[in-house]
């Protein structure tokens, strides 16, 4: 079915000259969206050059064959309210039957941008199936950040559409950091867009052109061209505008076969004078109401301008109609106003008004803009501000409610928080919450809840204080702060529960700013697992349905408590919850988390369940990929990342842990991040994570911290034993011991790691009958339930024990069990270390050939991983397997032999970045290696060490 309906262009239009190639490319689209092969189409090129002319040309071909053509502007010197280009070309719609509703993000009912976006894909899918659409969004680059996303989104599903989407960006206004320069690759290698960059026009160009517009002789025309060339330098809408000039001056006539004098001309050549020019000839009134409206906007409704210009409508009529006569302007959709021809032409008229007149004049639209029925609070808010005027701080912060509430969480944000430094009272806690909300899984959100708490205490709103104090203890509960979190959400929760739900603010109904009752009960129950009150959380659930978050309680418990069987089962319902509210990211990281809470601890040997995880998270990844075009960065890929040996990964991951990565569970990152720094030799970072999980230290009372830092308090130990410190290790042993009795026997979480640390505490204290009975129990308890690293971490225990007993059968069977369990985990430095254990046997029955097998392979795999101490133990190894009178190495002032190759690569002139490629190493570590060596060696920069390498013979 084919509707007609008014093609968006103005009805005369200059003739398009020069774009023949350009033009039939877009023609070979537009027949292909046709037939029902839709693309996207880049039209690049400077201000004024001719994009927009083209763009329209295509649209007027594609109505004439029976598409349905959209326009959709974007516009400088304003606000860009969210999905401006879109919501523009939505309003074009014309009624279409058995079409679904045209979406609109503030009246959807979709959980989120996501949701949203396939709203809008679903209905331009419809319409397009009805009708071949051809959409056309003019000046993107001035598009906000939630009309770039949906564009991503679109524009990956059109190959399958008769949908063809064109798109006008300025070139002249893009650097690398611009939001939509940075698109540009991605959509080209997404979506296959086609890019046309539109170049100057050429002199074969202007030819055309003149012969278009008039029959002037083969001298005079050439004297026109080499004008216009010089003046216009190829640009479109200069030349046009030169022109008419030309024209307006009697120089020469449309259609006219002679060409004046054009050297006596005095033509202005910059565009501004140009305008100016004309304008000033419509007579002075026009002039006053032709600045008016350049600063009311880029689109002009002729009730505002009549407001502002203290006229009648029927005096802004006759001057519009001169400005549609001169080309100045164009008629809107509906004739309640006009638009300017052209941003530019507008931009020039703009310039030329006095700047404290432009004032009054947005002071003025401000004011009629509010006067009107629904206004635009991102107009209103723009025109204040450029005014001085306070109330743009109350419009301001509307305008990032109904960001938010439409899914534009960028745009919401940016409003919040440049309203933020005038805000007072409740409208400051309120926006200062929102914020909250949105960076709930990043630091700042926390210190955003706790001014917004301060802000609420200071307006005196108790149900505000504690809807705030609720936000608070979740955002600090996503980042392992349990005690804290825990004492909030109960204070706050009493408090909340006490009142009727009617009297509870909803805050604007917007998802996540508040707490239905369920709700928050989910929540306390939630933090209480976290923390290991297991019976306590599920007391809380009793009797009720249970929701996503009661299933994450039941997921953590059974965990902690080892019953995997359950605990895959309610992982299974959390994934199938998100999946039925089509959020895919929500389920990307449930896997994630499925990867940290099962797969690690319980199935990582498993190579079924391991190929099912991966192919869930492809899956996973893949939609979420579709969906956003790019996958968030999310944290709690960490501990997967290092098992697998994947530590520059994870280093680059976590290094986004304050800024863009997301994660809803911090503290599972701790163990696993300390663990790698202590193995890279980072021992102050090591130690810095373990006071992040236990503030308190060994003092850290249980239920006050993730049960998760039961690991942490082994690693403390660990770190002590390195540091010679075996006092302050039993008080972190004796910590962990007291958190199981508190837990009690039901708890196995934890019970493996605590036997292995105690093990390695007796066994540096010599004593190894102790040592050997907590390795045994570590086996034990690590078989019921199945926990293949804590299986292998025993063994290789055990078998060095038994290496130092003598009982060398008995270690080389315990080795090959865990070397076998390494290679099942396919976790690299785990084999590392049971290597170095079985170098250590080889050594011990005199099989140096074995030994020094083992000892390459260990190196090999340790380098990559830039874990030094490890390296160094198996540098210690190779010593002793020398032959018997040959002396190692010695390098001058204690230089390590890699120290010593890094100086001779320095010396070699090499940077940083080169010997790390050459060493295989990060570059941080070569950045440590230098530091040490410089230290050593007394010097204070490259020429020095290079002079030192020299006059040492390590060259």
């Amino acid at each position: 079915m084919t509707v007609a309906g008014p093609t968006p262009f103005a009805d005369a239009t200059p003739p398009l000259v020069g774009r023949d190639r350009e033009l039939a490319t877009l023609r070979e689209h537009l027949g292909a969206a046709l037939a029902g092969r839709g693309s996207l189409v880049l039209l690049g090129g400077e201000a004024g050059i001719g994009k927009t002319a083209l763009a329209e040309a295509i649209g007027a071909e594609a109505a004439g064959r029976g598409a349905l053509v959209l326009v959709g502007r974007c516009y400088d010197l304003t606000e860009t309210p969210p999905y401006g280009p879109w919501t523009e070309a939505r309003a074009q719609f014309p009624p279409i039957p058995d079409l679904p509703p045209l979406p609109s993000a503030l009246h959807s009912a979709a959980h989120g941008p996501q949701q949203f976006f396939a709203e809008v894909r679903a209905f331009f899918a419809a319409a397009a199936a009805r009708q071949p659409l051809v959409l056309l969004l003019d000046d993107m680059q001035w598009a906000d950040p939630a009309s770039l996303d949906l564009l991503r989104f679109l524009a990956r599903s059109l190959a399958m559409q008769p949908l063809l989407l064109v798109v006008n960006y300025r070139t002249d206004d893009l650097d690398g950091h611009h939001p939509f320069s940075q698109l540009i690759p991605l959509l080209v290698r997404e979506s296959r867009a086609e890019r046309l960059n539109l170049a100057p026009l050429s002199a074969a160009a202007l030819h055309s052109l003149a012969r278009a517009r008039y029959r002037l002789g083969p001298a005079d025309e050439g004297r026109l061209v080499t004008y216009l060339t010089r003046r216009a330098e190829g640009n479109t809408l200069f030349t046009h505008e030169m022109l008419r000039a030309l024209e307006e001056q009697g120089v020469v006539a449309p259609g006219g076969e002679t060409l004046g004098d054009l050297e006596g001309v005095a033509v202005p050549s910059l565009l501004r004078q140009i305008v100016a020019g004309r304008v000033a000839r419509l007579g002075a009134e026009a002039e006053r109401l032709f600045g008016i409206a350049a600063v009311i906007g880029q689109q002009v409704p002729l009730d505002v301008w009549a407001l502002v210009g203290e006229v009648d409508e029927g005096t802004v009529e006759a001057v519009a109609e001169q400005g549609l006569g001169a080309r100045l302007l164009v008629e809107t959709r509906g004739g309640a106003g006009v638009a300017f021809a052209h941003a530019l032409i507008r931009e020039a008229l703009y310039e030329e008004v006095p700047a404290m007149r432009r004032r009054r004049i947005h002071h003025a639209a401000g004011e009629a803009l509010v006067a009107g029925n629904d206004p635009a609070p991102d107009a209103v808010a723009y025109h204040f501000r450029a005014a001085g005027d306070a109330r743009a701080t109350a419009w301001l912060a509307r305008a990032g409610w109904r960001a938010y509430r439409a899914f534009a969480y960028a745009t919401a944000r940016a409003r919040f928080e440049e309203a933020l430094p005038q805000l007072e009272g409740t409208e400051r806690a309120r926006s200062l919450l929102a914020l909250a909300t949105l960076d709930r899984y990043r630091a700042r959100g926390i210190q955003y809840a706790e001014q917004a708490l301060g802000a609420a205490h200071a307006a005196g709103d108790a149900m505000l204080v504690a809807v705030i104090q609720f936000r608070l203890g979740v955002t600090l509960c996503y980042h392992g702060r349990i005690g804290e979190a825990a004492r909030a959400l109960e204070a706050a929760g009493d408090f909340l529960d006490a009142q009727p739900d009617g009297t509870i603010p909803d805050l604007y109904g917007l998802r996540g700013l508040s707490f239905p009752r369920r709700s928050r009960a989910d929540f306390r129950a939630f933090v209480l697992a976290y923390g290991g009150q297991w019976r306590e959380a599920r007391a809380l659930l009793a009797g009720a349905p249970v929701a996503a978050n009661g299933t994450g309680v039941i997921w953590y418990t059974c965990v902690f408590l080892g019953q995997l069987a359950d605990a895959r089962r309610a992982a299974a319902t959390n994934v199938s919850s998100f999946v039925t509210l089509a959020d895919d990211l929500g389920v990307l990281a449930m896997h994630i988390i499925e990867g940290c809470t099962l797969l690690l601890p319980f199935l990582l040997d498993d190579q079924d369940a391991r190929q099912r995880y991966n192919a869930e998270m492809a899956r996973a990844t893949r939609r979420v990929e579709e969906a956003l075009g790019a996958v968030p960065p999310h944290l709690n890929r960490c501990p997967l990342l290092i098992v697998a040996g994947q530590w520059a990964e994870a280093r680059a991951l976590w290094a986004q842990r304050h800024d863009a990565a997301l994660t809803t569970d911090l503290a599972w990152n701790l163990p696993f991040v300390g663990g790698m720094a202590r193995a890279q030799g980072e021992r102050e970072e090591a130690w810095a994570l373990v006071q992040e999980g236990l503030p308190a230290g060994p003092h850290t009372a249980p239920g006050t911290a993730h049960f998760i830092a039961l690991d942490l308090q082994c690693l403390a130990a660990q770190l002590a034993l390195d540091d010679g410190e075996p006092a302050q290790a039993r008080q972190w042993l004796e910590a962990h011991d007291r958190w199981l009795a508190w837990a009690g026997p039901e708890a196995r979480w934890g019970r493996a790691q605590g036997h292995l640390a105690w093990a390695e505490y007796h066994r540096a204290a010599g004593s190894t009958e102790p040592a050997r009975r907590h390795a045994e129990q570590a086996l034990a308890e690590a078989s019921t339930p199945h926990q293949p690293l804590g299986l292998l971490a025993a063994r290789r225990l055990l078998g060095t024990l038994a290496t130092e007993g003598g009982r060398f059968e008995v270690a080389a069977g315990h080795l090959r069990a865990s070397l076998a369990l390494a290679d099942a985990c396919a976790a690299p430095y785990e084999r590392v270390l049971t290597l170095l254990a079985a170098a250590e046997l080889h050594t011990a029955t005199g099989d140096d050939a074995a030994a020094q097998r083992v000892l390459t392979e260990a190196r090999a795999l340790c380098a990559p991983l830039d874990a030094q101490p490890t390296l160094a133990r198996a540098e210690r190894l190779a010593q002793r397997l020398l032959p018997r009178g040959q002396a190692p190495a010695s390098y001058p002032a204690g230089l390590s032999a890699r120290e010593a190759e890094v100086l001779r690569l320095i010396a070699a002139g090499l940077g940083n970045p080169e010997i790390a490629d050459a060493l295989s190493l990060s570059v941080r570590t070569v950045e440590r290696h230098v530091e040490n060596l410089y230290r050593k060696i007394d010097v204070h920069g490259r020429a020095e060490a290079t002079a030192y390498a020299f006059h040492r013979g390590l060259t």
